[in-house]
């Protein structure tokens, strides 16, 4: 309302008044302004609902788009979500791929670490079954990677127990060679630790592992009982050759320190059984420890043979010689026992027993 409508005049005292005293001019300019007034509070009430109006129309309209956009925003986050989670399958069958790859492939010079790591985390995962993939493909994937690492472990057995060894006039112990064992130890270590039906009854790879670890323990037997053999032949040959030669009594201390000799290469391959023997029990030792001696035992066998026919051919000759040889044996019988029997599991001595025996009756 403008301000110079909104004015009221006051009347001088001198115009014309009401009964009451009130001059008529300002109760009509009252009244006039009043109605004024009422007309536009009618206007300003029309105006805002009108104005209400047109915002419910305006909300009715917007509530479909708002709907539609919060829709389009939940669906986009899905979306997201679902892209996020096919990168990351996406990732986890590059990374299986890589693994299975890397297992196939066997270790490769630099990369051990490594293969035991994943080999490690696929055998975790069958044991605790924390991984989304099928459980009858990673067993095999397992019992794979075991057998690449049991046949590195067969390898390097086998440089260690090849060449030729030292065959001067004496007698000299050949140990495995140490750059070898440093990368076997390791090794063994980590092959101890694959499981095992004993241990993980319900791992699906357990019981070929096992096999596995068994066939390569009993190669190592082999391998490492020929080389034995091998290291201790020539020297059994000599003495059989140089008793016909020599004096029957040094003859026979030579008899005994050959036979010495041969006890410290069975002594020190023990030890070394136990610290490469990838099936470390008392059981699995002595049977493996039983068919590393066996060469050992075979040449001994013979040389004792050997000796045996050139004593019956000439008793009165080689008298002598079959009292050294008999003392020799006698002093070596307890390391014998200790070393060829205890060890391997054996109560009794008797192949040994009854080579003295032999000796006796020469």
């Amino acid at each position: 309302m403008d301000d110079e409508t909104a004015e009221i005049e006051l009347v001088r005292p001198s115009a014309r008044t009401h009964n009451n005293g009130i001059p008529k001019q300002f109760i009509l300019q009252l009244e006039q302004n009043l109605n004024k007034t009422r007309q536009i509070s009618q206007r300003m009430t029309s105006i805002l609902s009108s104005f209400d109006t047109r915002l419910v129309k305006l909300e009715k309209s917007i509530l479909p788009l708002y709907n539609s956009t919060q829709l389009l925003n939940r669906r986009a986050g899905h979306i997201e979500s679902a892209l996020l989670k096919i990168d990351e399958i996406a990732s986890n069958q590059e990374g299986i791929a890589a693994e299975e790859a890397l297992i196939l492939r066997g270790p490769q010079s630099g990369q051990l670490e490594e293969y035991k790591d994943v080999l490690e985390r696929l055998n975790a995962s069958l044991t605790f079954k924390s991984i989304d993939r099928d459980q009858r493909d990673t067993a095999r994937l397992v019992e794979t990677g075991a057998k690449k690492l049991t046949q590195l472990y067969t390898k390097l057995v086998a440089e260690g127990s090849s060449g030729v060894p030292l065959n001067g006039t004496e007698f000299e112990f050949n140990p495995f060679p140490p750059s070898l064992k440093t990368t076997l130890v390791p090794l063994v270590s980590f092959l101890r630790t694959l499981p095992l039906p004993p241990t993980h009854p319900s791992h699906p790879a357990a019981p070929g592992i096992q096999q596995t670890l068994k066939e390569a323990q009993k190669g190592y037997a082999d391998m490492r009982g020929s080389w034995s053999k091998k290291c201790l032949e020539n020297f059994g040959r000599r003495v059989v050759d140089r008793a016909e030669t020599i004096d029957g009594v040094l003859a026979g201390r030579e008899l005994g320190q050959w036979v010495n000799d041969l006890l410290r290469v069975a002594d020190a391959e023990y030890e070394l059984l136990l610290e490469l023997a990838p099936l470390p029990t008392t059981s699995a030792i002595e049977q493996t420890y039983q068919t590393l001696i066996s060469p050992l035992l075979s040449i001994f066998s013979s040389t004792m043979s050997s000796l045996s026919a050139l004593i019956k051919r000439s008793l009165h000759k080689y008298t002598f010689l079959a009292l050294s040889v008999y003392a020799s044996l006698s002093a070596a019988q307890a390391n014998w026992d200790d070393i060829m029997c205890r060890r391997a599991g054996k109560r009794e001595n008797e192949l040994k027993m009854g080579y003295i025996r032999s000796v006796r009756r020469c």
